[in-house]
């Protein structure tokens, strides 16, 4: 697992790459072709297929007691891709926010399960590097972990880390030469300065050396 010192940062990096500023215990909308509604500063995403973002939700809806018939709606309508706000009207969209911060200690569960799966993904890197007789920077892990975070466990990046075309540390200046040729930062290189700012973030949690 990645160092625990590196810890903080990563989630750092990773809430400021997802929500920003604002608070986890709402619903959100990333408008994007395969996301729904997402919640948590890691963004559970009822259309992303991930279980726990679904059982989370109904638990939560439930205990602010919801009947399951309602709950279902929500459910459905917020687990459709590329969805807009509109899909739930202003009051719902209220009603079901109150619900996730009533029970935050549901949605942070969530959220450290997501968490521990990012983790297992930057570790799988680090031994990558490791394999290769090289080490991973501190602040090139930030970019790592929010690269696995959006895209899932880890795969051509590996090639990448092993490869004859680095030094004994791959350095933030390596990884993001690495992600900006990957097509979907040609294609949106809008969002690679908002994972510059979201590394910048995280890299302030960083330990002195």
């Amino acid at each position: 697992m990645p160092d625990q010192a590196v810890k903080p940062a990563l989630r750092a990096a990773l809430r400021f790459n997802e929500i920003g500023s604002r608070t986890p215990y709402e619903i959100s909308f990333a408008q994007k072709a395969n996301s729904g509604g997402s919640f948590g500063f890691m963004q559970g995403d009822l259309a992303a297929g991930q279980p726990i973002a679904h059982s989370t939700f109904r638990r939560c809806m439930a205990a602010a007691g919801m009947p399951p018939a309602t709950i279902d709606d929500f459910e459905r309508r917020l687990s459709g891709k590329g969805i807009p706000p509109t899909v739930i009207s202003a009051a719902e969209k209220q009603q079901i926010d109150a619900a996730l911060a009533a029970n935050n200690a549901l949605v942070d569960a969530m959220d450290e399960d997501i968490l521990s799966k990012v983790y297992g993904g930057l570790d799988r890197c680090l031994q990558a590097a490791q394999a290769a007789n090289r080490s991973i920077a501190p602040i090139a892990q930030l970019y790592i972990a929010m690269w696995v975070n959006m895209t899932g466990p880890p795969d051509k990046i590996l090639d990448f880390l092993r490869g004859p075309n680095l030094g004994d540390t791959v350095g933030e200046a390596d990884i993001q030469t690495y992600l900006q040729a990957s097509k979907y930062f040609r294609e949106n290189p809008r969002n690679f300065q908002h994972m510059v700012d979201s590394a910048s973030a995280g890299a302030a949690e960083l330990p002195e050396d």
